[in-house]
């Protein structure tokens, strides 16, 4: 026979929520008490979003678009009731149906149904075997909804959970015989259980990513082609679709440079130097990576986005004379015939470098 305080207490999420699934009532519940004593671990509940090419955004930043939600529960490792009670604002849209539930993806739960109309969103889930030990305390996918954010935004400014322990709450017991469960609160007026604190961020940070590469000496006026050897003391600034720089670097004196911890998403690169045609690249992050090569013109002298005249001249003092990296352009430790040549190749032309994407 079901605990009597379980009946209760799914009747109370049901009449709370106003599901529009009802849920079994007289599923067997397990009749054991699970491993992990209340309070003794640490629930989260966190989004993460995902663009139709599979591409993840942070959720403090995300631009207008449509995304996949992904509702996550972690640091519990047994589950006996999960529920998840939200409101969205006018500048979001939800799809009616969920994309992925709990109850499909994992043998013995159930789904307490799901509610997306008027600005409502709310899901829930409740074991119906002995055991719960597919839940993963890393992470365990709780629900995806599709959702079209209007404009861009931090997501917990548009989804707002209820901090009502009756409405967004985790039990992982029922057979204590006690009204003990995690909430975003430690206590409440209309609750006379014991309330042991839980989180929920629907717009956390994601985890950062490190990006490494090379810039190099290029050779040709679209910079195609390039010495592999690389450039150093070139400055490197990544900047969000709002012009703030995500991350800077500066190459050391093989070329090579490290960008560290960006979160995902896509940006704009520019590589500048004291004497560059400055380049722009797309810097794409979905993960921690080495990217392909970029190369950029180096005999801008005064960097004025021109190889002229002024140019030739101080190419001029290099050549057969005191030695000076930036006019070194194969990197052979002599400025010579064959540097002459690729400086002709810039001088008085029109630069138009090709569009990359990193």
């Amino acid at each position: 026979m079901q605990n009597a305080f379980v009946k209760k207490r799914i009747g109370a999420v049901i009449g709370t929520l106003t599901f529009l699934v009802l849920i079994a009532l007289f599923v067997c519940l397990p009749n054991i008490s699970y491993g992990a004593t209340i309070g003794s671990e640490k629930p989260n509940i966190y989004c993460t979003y995902t663009d139709s090419d599979g591409k993840q955004y942070d959720g403090d930043k995300l631009p207008a678009g449509t995304y996949d939600v992904n509702f996550y529960l972690e640091g519990v490792s047994e589950l006996s009731v999960v529920q998840v009670t939200a409101k969205y604002s006018a500048d979001a849209t939800v799809d009616a149906a969920a994309k992925s539930l709990l109850s499909k993806n994992i043998a013995g739960i159930s789904s307490m149904g799901t509610i997306t109309q008027n600005s409502n969103l709310v899901f829930g889930f409740v074991s119906d075997s002995d055991s719960c030990s597919a839940i993963n305390s890393d992470g365990t996918l709780l629900a995806t909804f599709s959702v079209a954010f209007a404009n861009k935004c931090d997501a917990s400014n548009v989804i707002s959970v209820s901090t009502s322990p009756n409405e967004t709450f985790v039990l992982t017991d029922y057979n204590d015989g006690l009204k003990d469960e995690y909430a975003l609160v430690n206590q409440a007026d209309d609750y006379d259980g014991s309330l042991y604190l839980m989180a929920c961020d629907v717009s956390p940070k994601g985890p950062g990513c490190d990006i490494t590469g090379k810039i190099a000496i290029a050779i040709s006026l679209d910079g195609s082609l390039y010495n592999d050897k690389g450039v150093g003391n070139i400055n490197l600034t990544v900047k969000a679709a709002d012009g703030s720089a995500v991350a800077t670097a500066v190459t050391d004196s093989n070329g090579n440079y490290t960008l560290a911890d960006i979160p995902v998403g896509e940006y704009t690169m520019l590589i500048s130097g004291e004497t560059t045609i400055n380049r722009k690249v797309t810097l794409v992050v979905s993960e921690s990576k080495t990217v392909d090569t970029v190369a950029v013109c180096i005999c801008d002298y005064n960097n004025d986005g021109v190889v002229d005249a002024l140019d030739k001249s101080k190419f001029a003092t290099a050549f057969g004379g005191k030695y000076n990296a930036y006019c070194d352009y194969n990197c052979d430790n002599v400025i010579d015939a064959l540097d002459k040549s690729t400086f002709l190749t810039f001088f008085g032309k029109k630069f138009q470098y090709k569009n990359v994407t990193l």
